[in-house]
């Protein structure tokens, strides 16, 4: 439902703004939820990941921490709009969401960005690094 009066018509250049505006503010808003630092808890990937480990388990899964904050992990191809907007990770690195395909042979895919280029790299689905978070959204 519109909320603008019937007879406020709005050219496709200023639609198309307003559409970049709300674009750049949900990434935005997605850049400032997870950060990793030190303190922040060792995680792999999921619940699968944490179980085949026999010992030295992380404290938790990022699949598992995402849905306890009611956000979802980016994509690769969200990760990459983010990286648009700044230099993101660093000096450290994001898990984002795993095709099925890959996760299916125990991997588990992640981000970051080194020599002005984002890469995309794998590791075992049960693998955590103290450097690695995640990045993630909030639909509103």
């Amino acid at each position: 439902h519109c909320l603008l009066p019937k007879r406020f018509v709005m050219s496709w250049q200023l639609r198309l703004r307003l559409l970049r505006f709300f674009h750049w503010l949900s990434l935005s808003l997605v850049a400032q939820l997870v950060s990793v630092d030190s303190g922040q808890p060792h995680l792999c990937y999921d619940r699968q990941g944490l179980e085949s480990r026999k010992e030295h388990r992380p404290q938790n899964t990022v699949i598992d921490m995402a849905a306890e904050m009611g956000v979802e992990l980016l994509t690769e191809e969200q990760y990459r709009e983010l990286q648009q907007l700044g230099e993101f990770d660093t000096k450290s690195s994001s898990w984002v969401m795993t095709p099925t395909d890959v996760r299916d042979l125990g991997g588990a895919l992640f981000c970051d960005r080194r020599f002005g280029r984002v890469f995309v790299y794998h590791n075992g689905a049960q693998s955590y690094y103290s450097g690695r978070g995640f990045r993630c959204s909030l639909k509103i």
